[in-house]
């Protein structure tokens, strides 16, 4: 009987065609090999200096890699990407360190990618950080 049922389980596996089942959230789609390249755009707020954007993408498509800088002046802490605001999951994000290459502006170069419709994941040479949706623009330092 217990041979009978060994055998009956494990003889289960994928079918081809057929998607797997997840319980609870599916992991995110992988993302493209060669981040998609986004030109940088400059706003203009009365009485400041212009501030850059690099990586503005407003319609992101899931599992997309697009080019991104992420401001990193506090470390990392909100995004503008997919014409949301985000902020960082500090749970989920590698540490800045000594070795990270921040360029003189203060911005760190990597990719954004959107895992899920409310997750996005900026990753860089040295690691990734994923965010999550935040109801009103935040301050750059918090």
């Amino acid at each position: 009987m217990f041979t009978a049922s060994a055998a009956l389980l494990t003889g289960c596996t994928q079918h081809e065609g057929i998607p797997p089942i997840y319980y609870g959230t599916p992991p995110p789609p992988p993302a493209s090999a060669t981040p998609v390249p986004v030109p940088s755009s400059v706003q203009h707020i009365p009485g400041q200096p212009p501030v850059v954007h690099y990586g503005t993408v407003p319609d992101a498509r899931l599992g997309v890699s697009y080019e991104y800088h992420l401001y990193v002046h506090c470390g990392i802490h909100t995004a503008q990407f997919a014409g949301r605001t985000w902020i960082a999951q500090p749970e989920a994000a590698d540490p800045l360190t000594a070795e990270t290459e921040i360029g003189p502006d203060q911005h760190l170069a990597g990719s954004m990618t959107l895992a899920t419709p409310d997750i996005p994941v900026f990753r860089w040479p040295g690691g990734s950080a994923q965010f999550e949706p935040v109801a009103a623009p935040q301050g750059l330092c918090a």
